[in-house]
């Protein structure tokens, strides 16, 4: 999941951003973990964004951190920049 969506997140920053710089940082928060990708880039309107048709990029990776138990969380706005935050549920421990 976490390749996945920082996948999609690096398209969209070549695609879209112009960022000249982009950070994507995976670490563990209490019992989960965490990944954040951040681009220095033109940003945008999320609503906006999410009204556009043909534009599923959002909806698609918010519904698979949700089917995977984990959640997905953008930060932008118009010259801003934007940040993605995945959150993941630590693995179960089995014996």
């Amino acid at each position: 999941l976490a390749y996945s969506v920082a996948r999609e997140c690096l398209r969209n920053v070549v695609k879209h951003a112009g960022a000249c710089t982009v950070t994507v940082t995976l670490s563990q928060a209490g019992a989960a973990y965490e990944m954040l990708v951040h681009d220095n880039g033109v940003g945008f309107d999320i609503e906006e964004n999410r009204a556009r048709p043909g534009h599923f990029g959002l909806r698609v990776m918010s519904d698979l951190a949700r089917d995977a138990g984990a959640t997905l969380h953008v930060a932008s706005a118009p010259r801003q920049g934007t940040t993605w935050r995945l959150r993941l549920p630590a693995p179960a421990v089995t014996d």
